[in-house]
Formats: structure tokens, C-alpha cells, sequence
């Protein structure tokens, strides 16, 4: 289970993210139409497990979020609420995903039990266009992320996509026992042949690691 140090903890990393958008400050970064950054999902029963897993991907993309997830992050920005909603939030939410090909990607396809692994991105907002300049991608990693992975202390860290597997070196430093695997993103255009080669691949080297899911 999730003790409250680890909770707060975590809230206290999330809300110092809500809070910030340095990196519209500067040239060439441009928002999407909702401006605040995306907290990602930490399962109910993440730190129990003996293998801690957690999946890093890029950035949230720039399609159109529910005014009802915006207000739930404004208010844990603002300490009207805390991140537990957002967790719960995203419990129901995940499973619709793009258009449920997340959850058929990283869940049922890899074999892991949403509630004991957790999710998080280089970069926690959204740009326009997805455009995703070097320069906010490395500043939020510094900023935030790097302390988020600190906390979450995964034994294994899935790296999904190709803009995201270049940070690869970056949280080796971070934490330099981790266990990295590299891996495609669910929204590759690569085909279903390839999808069931890079699951089947992925899914060796987790058996091979010890994991077993929830």
C-alpha cells in the first residue's frame, strides 16, 4: 500500500510541477490549449513489490483533455485537493487511453497489474503541436522528473518510445543500479507483426528479471 510519507511525498513533487510552466517562458515553446502539467499514475500497491516497475514515456500529447481532469489538477495545484483524486482519476481513466490501446500495450500485453506499477514522462505538459523542444524536455527532467524517479526507486524502468529512450544515460545517473529497458511506444506505426515481436521480446526480459505482476 501507499503509506502517507510516500503519498505526500509524491503530492509535494506533483504540486511543484502543477505549479510550473518556466518552460513557456522561453522561445520556441509553445502550450496547447490547456496550460498545466499531468501528474501520471503510481499504483495503489507500487511500493510493496520486492520489483518495482515503472514505464517512462515523453510527454502527455496535445489532444483535448476533459474540463473535469483540468479543474482536478488546478485544485491539487492549488491545495484544494489532494493527488490521491488524480490517482483515482486516472484508475478509471487509463483503460481509455487511446482509444484503449495504451492499456492493451503496456497492461494486457506485457502482463502487468495496473495497481503495482506506476507511469511517468521526461516532460509533464503538453506542447503545441507536440513539438517538444530539447530545451523543455531536459529542464523538466531536471526540474521534476529526476526527483519523481528518485522517489519511485524502480528496480526496472520500461523507456517507451524513441524521443524518450534518449534519456536513457540521464537517469542511469540518477539512479545507476536500474535496470533499463528500452522499448517501442504503443503508438508506433511500425504494424501488428511488429507489436507482438516487441511485446513477446519485452516480456522475456521481464521473466528473465524475476517480475511477476499483480
Amino acid at each position: 500500500m501507499r503509506t502517507p510519507n510516500e503519498l505526500n511525498e509524491f503530492e509535494r513533487i506533483a504540486r511543484k510541477a502543477l505549479a510550473c510552466r518556466e518552460c513557456f517562458n522561453q522561445p520556441k515553446v509553445e502550450e496547447p490549449p490547456f496550460n498545466i502539467a499531468q501528474p501520471r499514475w503510481v499504483g495503489q500497491h507500487y511500493w510493496d513489490d520486492a520489483r518495482r516497475l515503472t514505464i517512462l514515456m515523453i510527454n502527455p500529447g496535445q489532444g483535448p483533455a476533459e474540463e473535469e481532469t483540468l479543474a482536478l489538477y488546478r485544485d491539487v495545484r492549488d491545495g484544494r485537493r489532494g493527488i490521491d483524486e488524480v490517482l483515482k482519476h486516472e484508475h478509471d481513466s487509463i483503460p481509455k487511453w487511446g482509444q484503449g490501446k495504451f492499456a492493451a500495450f503496456y497492461l494486457k500485453g506485457l502482463g502487468l497489474g495496473l495497481d503495482n506499477i506506476a507511469f511517468a514522462n521526461v516532460a509533464w505538459c503538453a506542447t503545441k503541436n507536440n513539438s517538444r523542444p530539447a530545451s523543455m524536455l531536459n529542464r523538466c527532467f531536471e526540474k521534476h522528473t529526476k526527483v519523481l524517479l528518485q522517489l519511485l526507486a524502480p528496480h526496472i524502468l520500461l523507456v517507451s518510445g524513441y524521443d524518450a529512450k534518449k534519456y536513457c544515460k540521464e537517469v542511469e545517473r540518477v539512479l545507476p543500479q536500474l535496470q533499463i529497458v528500452p522499448m517501442a511506444h504503443y503508438a508506433h506505426r511500425k504494424g501488428k507483426k511488429f507489436t507482438k515481436t516487441e511485446i513477446g521480446r519485452v516480456r522475456e526480459v521481464l521473466e528473465s528479471s524475476c517480475w511477476k505482476d499483480g
